[in-house]
């Protein structure tokens, strides 16, 4: 994700990044571990490593659609819990931009698949 970034500044540090890598990290580990399971004979350890994979995919899919642990410095959606009211009439004001943004752009799109 960062590859063509070449100074340290618009990288940092985002919650939902680390949820969204434990959910493909899971997910890579179930498939894998099913696609190989003849190749590892302790079925005890596969088991404990599927469920584990299972449990880490699911508390990681649950945190990044609840967004339950944004505070008001890591905001990322309008469904965070924000205390302080400067943050959150930003955060309104920036979604509130963004969806009229979408709206325009799926109107362009649908103009374009017309022309077509």
């Amino acid at each position: 994700m960062f590859l063509n970034v070449f100074q340290l500044d618009p990288i940092f540090y985002s919650e939902t990044r680390v949820y969204m890598a434990l959910i493909m990290a899971s997910v890579m580990v179930i498939v894998m571990l099913l696609f190989m399971w003849p190749m590892y004979k302790n079925k005890k350890t596969n088991t404990v490593i599927l469920g584990g994979s299972a449990v880490i995919f699911a508390l990681s899919l649950w945190l990044v659609r609840s967004q339950l642990l944004v505070e008001d410095v890591n905001l990322t959606s309008e469904r965070a819990n924000i205390s302080d009211p400067r943050v959150r009439e930003l955060a309104d004001s920036i979604i509130e931009a963004q969806r009229k943004e979408i709206a325009e752009m799926k109107k362009l799109i649908k103009d374009l698949e017309d022309e077509e």
